[in-house]
């Protein structure tokens, strides 16, 4: 699939964006389960080992068969596909505000996962899980949405929104 996705593209932009749109034009939020409070598992970015639960061809399968999943699923997701496309990525995990009234609040157990993604030797954000759509809480709903500005942030304009556990997840250097 994925290699079949980025054959038309020649430039590592052109083709994580493909990869980008392409997730968020097949894959939705597993509403029930978000709205639980869960965000999928951090497994792959933590460290693939052959032969166990997080093998990247089995967790590929299973999010393609579904095509409902979590935040960190969404990011596992890019982060595979970029892998197979010889892109340089990574999962950040972290927390997630654009209400400017939640700036400088913690919220306990609120865990948010996007990508950094490494083309032409600068460091991009780029967030599948927001780019996808929105959430309503309260209909205890999910509209897929594409929305484009969530690929392609600049680390500068990301740091307003997307706070990473770790300083050196912030790409500011």
């Amino acid at each position: 699939l994925t290699k079949n996705l980025i054959a038309p593209f020649s430039t590592d932009m052109e083709k994580a964006r493909e990869i980008y749109s392409w997730i968020d034009g097949n894959i939705t939020v597993d509403i029930k389960k978000y709205l639980k409070g869960e965000t999928g598992s951090s497994t792959i970015a933590t460290g693939y080992k052959p032969g166990n639960d997080a093998d990247p061809d089995a967790y590929l399968n299973k999010i393609l068969k579904k095509k409902k999943v979590l935040p960190a699923d969404y990011s596992n997701l890019f982060l595979i596909m970029c892998n197979i496309s010889g892109i340089k990525a990574t999962v950040v995990k972290g927390t997630y505000r654009m209400s400017p009234r939640l700036a400088g609040r913690i919220i306990k157990g609120s865990k948010d996962y996007w990508n950094a993604v490494f083309i032409d030797g600068k460091w991009y954000i780029a967030d599948t899980f927001s780019g996808s759509g929105e959430i309503y809480r309260e209909k205890k709903k999910f509209i897929r949405k594409f929305r484009g500005e969530f690929f392609q942030i600049k680390p500068e304009t990301a740091i307003m929104s997307h706070f990473p556990e770790s300083d050196q997840n912030q790409f500011l250097f």
